[in-house]
């Protein structure tokens, strides 16, 4: 954020690929742990381009309630020795979405 905020400052600015190798870094000297940042993802999150998680979440046919609803029966069920089929996992999303 500290790059970004260079604009127009007259400082020069690093670039996306340079901002997520310093930060691999960072997390490399802090942690010991390596990890990868794809600069083109940094960027589009920049520039506010969606997740594919927020995307999909948008585009679901049932809400984050109903889904644990099903979630949490399902779990029930077969905690009890009962696991559903598809069909029947069907038949049930489906009723709590009506």
């Amino acid at each position: 954020r500290e790059e970004l905020k260079k604009e127009g400052t007259g400082e020069r600015r690093m670039g996306f690929r340079k901002v997520c190798i310093a930060v691999e870094k960072d997390y490399l000297n802090e942690t010991g742990e390596h990890v990868t940042i794809n600069p083109k993802t940094v960027c589009s999150r920049y520039n506010g381009t969606p997740s594919l998680h927020e995307t999909r979440a948008n585009q679901s046919l049932i809400t984050p309630e109903e889904d644990k609803v099903i979630i949490d029966t399902l779990n029930e069920c077969a905690r009890q020795g009962f696991p559903w089929t598809h069909a029947r996992l069907a038949e049930i999303a489906n009723n709590i979405v009506r």
